[in-house]
């Protein structure tokens, strides 16, 4: 009995919260209801296949859309309970009490649902090969739509996971909405785009173009499963630990990886600026949005490397105010990129929207660290003032298109999101570059302001430093003796 149970049972080099969260998965009803539940679908549609004499356009959408909805909806919104959930059961506590730490839990809690995902995966390839002897489709995109889903559906799942750290309901809900009407349709027109663009044939593996794009893909999946990991991990870590390092080591090598391949010529530039500009936005949201550590043990890696590892520190150290130093550099990277990649006339035109984008990017900031310093939620808060800021401009740009007034919005131009949309509809206002020029005026104040206030936390770090420095000198002498 003993022999039967250590082969059934998982082994000892598996995570205890992989097994944990494994057995728990598998055993849920929901689990079990969507497994056998997408079975008998695909069963029904295969056996209208046969009966049809192959596949045809029709049965293929009902085919892969009943997966991309276990893929890409269902088993992903699984997670965004999961941590959420151990606070209000009182039990992350007890977890973080063991030698487990943050990482290793949403880590553990993340494998776990992907682990799932995966088993369906598997389960699926009996279909996909009985559709390819049927006949009507090609064995290389039927495998190359399940390794895509199977791909973004781990990242939407880290997705969820780091979000389900997140003590806001209402966030985690605007999260899972966001999954439910953003991310399905868009699998379904990726999955098109690949159809169209590389046609249905077993020579796509060959092609350049092909392993370009599916090398794009599987860097963004990487990224975005790692970043999120470790963003639920922040969420739910001690003060002692330090996770924003990593986080933003590992946001700058992939931001400066898709700007590098800007300088490739065969590569479309403009369409990797964007895809950086899009997934370094929350990793420099986050990092604005961290508040600083005054434990001094967080920064003895970088006082063991002398000058250089406290310069770095001023970009890398837990707290909004390295992040903001951090998010300077990666908008400063790609606003280079986007002014020489995007060919407008006036390169004037080009160099001030970079600098009020960055604008748009810390006016929140200002506003949480001089007005709400104490909130409990720096994330939450700053979605909202950006959400507020864009739905009172977009108020005024409507209220300006039916009057025949100058406009209320051009004089609003100080707020960087109304310079930006007045700018960006110079056809009804006419206003030429006046607008952008405010806007980069107002980004300067406050890029004043919040140096202002993270001067402050720089000493205090200053006198950490020194302490952690002593202690190192005080250690060298002692193994010296």
């Amino acid at each position: 009995m003993t022999a039967l149970a250590s082969i059934c049972d998982f082994k000892d080099w598996i995570g205890p919260m992989v097994v944990k969260e494994l057995r728990q998965g598998l055993r849920a009803k929901s689990f079990i209801g969507v497994f056998l539940g997408l079975q008998a679908m695909l069963v029904i549609i295969t056996a209208t296949m046969a009966d049809a004499g192959g596949s045809n356009e029709a049965i293929s959408m009902w085919f892969w859309g009943f997966i991309n909805l276990v893929f890409i909806v269902i088993m992903p919104l699984r997670g965004f309970n999961t941590i959420s959930q151990e606070a209000r059961h009182k039990t992350l506590e007890l977890v973080l009490m063991t030698r487990l730490d943050a990482r290793r839990i949403t880590y553990g809690k993340w494998f776990a649902l992907y682990a799932q995902t995966l088993l369906f995966s598997i389960s699926l390839l009996p279909f996909v090969i009985m559709r390819f002897f049927l006949g009507g489709v090609e064995l290389a995109t039927e495998i190359y739509v399940l390794i895509l889903f199977t791909i973004n559906s781990g990242a939407l799942t880290a997705l969820s996971v780091g979000v389900s750290a997140q003590p806001s309901a209402l966030l985690r809900g605007a999260a899972a909405l966001g999954i439910v009407f953003s991310f399905f349709p868009a699998q379904g027109i990726l999955v098109q785009s690949f159809v169209y663009n590389f046609g249905s044939s077993m020579t796509l593996w060959a092609s350049t173009e092909f392993w370009a794009s599916f090398g794009t893909i599987l860097l963004i999946s990487a990224f975005v499963t790692l970043f999120m990991i470790d963003f639920g991990a922040g969420y739910i870590a001690p003060d002692a630990q330090n996770i924003s390092t990593r986080k933003r080591l590992l946001t700058i090598g992939f931001v400066f990886l898709l700007l590098g391949f800007c300088l490739i010529p065969t590569v479309e530039s403009r369409l990797m600026v964007g895809l950086a500009l899009v997934f370094a936005s929350i990793p420099c949201i986050d990092a604005l949005c961290e508040r600083p550590a005054a434990v001094a043990s967080l920064y003895t890696p970088f006082v063991r490397r002398g000058f250089l590892g406290r310069l770095l520190g001023r970009f890398f150290y837990p707290g909004w105010q390295s992040g903001f130093f951090f998010a300077l550099l990666i908008s400063g990277a790609i606003g280079v990129f986007f002014y020489l990649s995007f060919y407008d006339p006036d390169p004037e035109l080009r160099f001030l929207i970079a600098i009020v984008s960055f604008g748009v990017l810390i006016f929140p900031v200002a506003i949480i660290q001089y007005i709400l310093p104490k909130t409990a939620n720096p994330f939450v808060l700053y979605i909202l003032i950006q959400l507020v800021t864009l739905a009172f401009c977009f108020a005024f740009l409507a209220i300006d298109n039916s009057s025949d007034s100058s406009g209320i919005l051009p004089k609003l131009s100080f707020i960087p999101w109304a310079s930006l949309i007045v700018s960006g509809n110079d056809y009804n206002y006419d206003a030429g570059k006046t607008p952008l020029i405010t806007g980069s005026i107002a980004t300067g104040v406050l890029i004043i302001l919040l140096m202002g206030k993270a001067l402050p936390i720089f000493r205090q770090i200053g006198q950490l430093e020194k302490v952690v420095a002593d202690q190192l000198a005080g250690e060298r002498k002692t193994l010296d003796g």
